[in-house]
């Protein structure tokens, strides 16, 4: 028997797989810098999105793991105000909640990601392995998902082997009948590599890869020709 004939549940990654959340944090945080501007221009005109994200990856570096999106979010916008002279918590939630509202309003599903996860789903059981914070629901997709699991709930990001034994509990499957889909070579992987779990890299770019991976696919409906 194939390695895929044992396969039961499919866990996917989210951001950057199911969904462009580069285009998506892009569009929310230009939006964020012009309500600023509504509010205070001189303030807004020292921000670029390129210095939100750079302010953004730096505060996660200092707070480590265990502290959620969200309050890495918010957190990294009082820097960022902090940074050209604005002192006002009440305005900080106020562009965070702007913030957050236009990252999932405004969700970017890859075209061809509905239509293969209504096909697998009547074959499959599917779930959810990130470390992202898109949650299905508010992507439009909770209803193609079994379970969910999110590193920041849990304590624990791929690629430690962790958190895909806790997605063999909540799935109720061995290693053997656990296939995981990510776009990541050192996160999806390689971690599921160090839990015993088949992976299929989700390349995108249509770059020739190198990877350990146990399959490469380059869209959804590959994955969908390989698996049905």
């Amino acid at each position: 028997m194939s390695t895929l004939n044992k396969i039961k549940v499919i866990s996917f990654d989210m951001d950057s797989t199911l969904c462009d959340f580069n285009a998506v944090m892009i569009k929310a945080l230009t939006s964020t810098i012009n309500e600023i501007a509504k509010q205070n221009p001189k303030a807004a005109s020292k921000l670029t999105v390129q210095k939100l994200i750079s302010i953004r990856n730096e505060v996660e570096k200092k707070v480590g793991p265990g502290v959620s999106h969200e309050e890495i979010r918010k957190t990294a916008f009082r820097e960022a105000l902090e940074s050209v002279q604005v002192f006002d918590e009440t305005f900080v939630e106020q562009i965070y909640s702007h913030y957050m509202k236009e990252r999932f309003s405004n969700i970017v599903l890859y075209p061809d990601v509905v239509s293969v996860l209504e096909q697998l789903r009547h074959k499959y059981r599917l779930g959810v392995v990130t470390n992202g914070n898109s949650y299905p629901e508010k992507m439009g997709l909770g209803e193609y998902f079994d379970f969910a699991l999110f590193s920041q709930d849990i304590g624990i990001r791929k690629p430690d082997p962790r958190i895909f034994y806790e997605a063999l509990k909540l799935a109720s499957c061995t290693s053997e009948e656990l296939l995981h889909v990510g776009d990541s070579e050192r996160d999806d992987v390689k971690g599921a590599f160090n839990a015993g779990v088949s992976s299929v890299l989700l390349n995108r770019t249509g770059k020739t890869v190198d990877s350990n991976s146990d399959y490469v696919v380059s869209s959804m409906f590959e994955l969908a020709e390989m698996l049905l």
